[in-house]
C-alpha cells in the first residue's frame, strides 16, 4: 500500500505557514461568522473588504491536514440572530471543531459580530454590519419561549465538549441579554461541561447590575481556573508592591485596556462619576463598563488600606463644577487619603471665566490650593488646568473693545489662577496646561511656576521670544504692573493700553 506523503506546504516552519496563510487571506482580523452555507451574507470587514465574505471556504476543500488551519488561526463567531445558526456548529466536522482556539458567542445580542461602534442613539444603522437598530433582538424572556434557545446553546457546548478540545486551548468569549439572575443562570449553566478556558469573557445584559456582573465574573473564573486542589495563601503574606499590582486588576487602579476617558475618575458636584459614557459595546472586558470594587474595603482594615491607596494614588481625578463643592469635597477627604493623591485636573468653565469676581471664586480658589498644598505633598503632585473653548463666546459681542476687555479679562483670569499654583505649591512635580486662547502663554506660565529648568516647555516658542522672556523683567510674569502690561499684550496678542491711548490720539 502507498503511503500517504506530507504535503510540501506543511514541510515548512509553522511561522513562514502562517505568514503565507496571511497573505492568502486565510487569517483575518475579523470573526468568522458559523452561519449556514447557503445562507451566507457578505460580511463588510471593517479592516478592508478583500474577499466577498471573510470566511476562508477554499481551504476547506484541500484534502489532508490543511483543512485544519483555517478555525485554528481565526476567531470564530457563532451568533443567534436566527435559532438555524445555532444549529450549524454540529454540521462542521469533527477535526474543524478540535481545531478550534477562539470564539465569540453572542446569544440573543446585537445581529453585529463585533458590536457596533456606537450605540443606536444618534446613527440610524450599524457602519460595520449595516443593520438596523430596530433589528437589535430582545432580551431573553423567562416564559417558555426562551426553551428553545437555550436547548440549541446546550447542543452547542455539548458538541464543543465531545470534540476533544483539550484544557487550556479554547479561549471563549460569551455575550448574552438577559432580564435577570434566574435567565443568566439557566444560560451559562451549559459552560459548565466544557474543559478548562485558556482564556473567557463574559458579558451579561446591556445595563450595568451589579449581580449579573458579579455571576459572570464568578463563572468565568470557574471555567479558567486549574482544576486540581492547591493549597491556598494568605493575601498579606505577599509583598505590599504585589498587593498593590493585584489590586490595579480588581478596577481599583486604570487598566491600560480600558478606554482613555474610563481610567479618569471624574467628580462631579460631590459625586464620584466613574462611569463615562462609552462608544462602543464591543463584548470584550476592556470595553465593559467599570465598575469600582468598593466591597473590597470592607473586608478588613488593612485591604481598606491598600485599596485606598491604590484606588487614590493610580487614578487621575477630574474635578467639574463649582470651585465650593470641590473644596467639600476635598474638605470631608480623611487627611491620609489627601497625602495619596497624585494627579488631579480642574475645569475651568465659561461660567468660572466670565463670573470670576461675582462668586468669590479667587477667594475659593486660593483656599482649594491652600488646602492642596497644606495635606498633599507637592513633590509627588501633578496638577493640570484645563480651560474650555471661550473663543466663541468671546466672538458674539458686539464692538471690538468688548471683544478686547474679554480677552484681557481671561487673560486675569488664567494669572489669579497660575499665581495662587506658585505661591501655595512649591515644589510640584509637574504642572500642565491647556488653553484654547492664548496657546503661547501655555509654556511661559509653566515656566513660570516650575521654574527655569522647565526648557522642553519652551519649544513652541521661536527664539526671539525665548530671548525675551528671558529678561529680568519680563520673567516676574503673570503680572498686573501696568508698565510691563504692553510687553506682556504684544507676545499674547492682545493691544495694551498704550496702544489703544495712541490709536485714540491721547497717548
Amino acid at each position: 500500500m502507498r503511503q500517504q506523503s506530507t504535503p510540501p506546504l506543511l514541510r515548512l516552519p509553522p511561522k513562514i505557514r502562517e505568514r503565507i496563510y496571511f497573505f492568502a487571506g486565510v487569517i483575518r482580523e475579523c470573526p468568522v461568522a458559523i452561519v449556514p452555507f447557503d445562507k451566507y451574507a457578505t460580511h463588510f470587514c471593517p479592516w478592508g473588504n478583500q474577499l466577498s465574505t471573510c470566511a476562508p471556504w477554499n481551504f476547506a476543500k484541500v484534502q489532508g491536514p490543511l483543512s485544519e488551519w483555517p478555525p485554528m488561526l481565526n476567531a470564530c463567531a457563532q451568533t443567534q440572530e436566527k435559532l438555524e445558526n445555532l444549529n450549524v456548529l454540529r454540521t462542521i466536522s469533527t477535526n474543524a471543531v478540535w481545531s478550534l482556539r477562539h470564539l465569540l458567542a453572542r446569544l440573543n445580542s446585537w445581529p453585529c459580530i463585533r458590536g457596533h461602534s456606537s450605540p443606536f442613539s444618534n446613527p440610524k444603522a450599524c457602519l460595520i454590519c449595516g443593520s438596523s437598530a430596530r433589528r437589535a433582538d430582545l432580551e431573553i424572556p423567562t416564559y417558555r419561549r426562551s426553551q428553545q434557545i437555550i436547548e440549541a446553546w446546550e447542543n452547542v457546548c455539548g458538541r464543543l465538549a465531545n470534540s476533544g478540545i483539550v484544557s487550556g486551548q479554547l479561549h471563549l468569549e460569551f455575550v448574552c441579554d438577559v432580564e435577570d439572575l434566574q435567565t443568566a443562570q439557566r444560560v451559562l449553566k451549559p459552560l459548565g461541561c466544557l474543559p478548562c478556558l485558556k482564556q473567557s469573557s463574559i458579558r451579561l445584559g446591556r445595563k450595568a447590575e451589579r449581580e449579573l456582573s458579579s455571576f459572570a465574573r464568578i463563572t468565568s473564573e470557574k471555567l479558567t481556573r486549574k482544576k486540581q486542589n492547591t493549597e491556598g495563601f494568605r493575601f498579606f503574606d505577599l509583598p505590599r508592591e504585589i498587593r498593590h499590582q493585584i489590586l490595579r486588576h480588581t478596577n481599583m487602579g486604570p487598566s491600560s485596556d480600558s478606554l482613555p476617558d474610563a481610567r479618569t475618575i471624574r467628580i462631579l458636584k460631590e459625586k464620584f462619576d466613574h462611569r463615562y459614557p462609552l462608544a462602543s459595546i464591543h463584548p470584550l472586558a476592556k470595553n465593559a463598563a467599570r465598575v469600582l470594587p468598593l466591597e473590597l474595603c470592607l473586608t478588613s482594615r488593612q485591604m481598606y488600606l491598600d485599596a485606598s491607596e491604590v484606588f487614590y494614588s493610580q487614578n487621575p481625578f477630574h474635578f467639574q463644577g463649582p470651585f465650593t463643592k470641590t473644596l467639600s469635597v476635598l474638605d470631608h477627604m480623611p487627611v491620609q487619603l489627601l497625602k495619596r493623591l497624585r494627579r488631579i485636573t480642574f475645569d475651568l468653565d465659561s461660567q468660572k471665566i466670565f463670573l470670576w469676581k461675582h462668586f468669590h471664586s479667587p477667594s475659593q480658589w486660593r483656599k482649594l490650593i491652600r488646602l492642596l498644598g497644606k495635606y498633599c505633598n507637592p513633590s509627588n503632585l501633578l496638577i493640570s488646568i484645563t480651560a474650555t473653548d471661550y473663543r466663541a463666546t468671546a466672538m458674539r459681542f458686539g464692538s471690538e473693545e468688548d471683544k478686547e476687555d474679554i480677552m484681557r479679562h481671561i487673560y486675569n483670569v488664567y494669572a489669579d489662577v497660575v499665581r495662587a499654583v506658585k505661591k501655595w505649591l512649591p515644589g510640584l512635580q509637574d504642572f500642565h496646561l491647556s488653553f484654547s486662547i492664548f496657546l503661547k502663554l501655555e509654556a511661559v506660565l509653566e515656566r513660570f511656576v516650575m521654574g527655569p529648568d522647565r526648557w522642553f516647555a519652551w519649544q513652541s516658542l521661536s527664539q526671539t521670544k525665548k530671548h525675551t522672556m528671558a529678561n529680568s523683567r519680563y520673567a516676574r510674569v503673570p503680572h498686573r504692573d501696568p508698565c510691563l502690561a504692553h510687553r506682556r499684550a504684544r507676545v499674547v496678542g492682545i493691544p495694551s493700553l498704550r496702544e489703544k491711548r495712541r490709536k485714540k490720539g491721547t497717548g
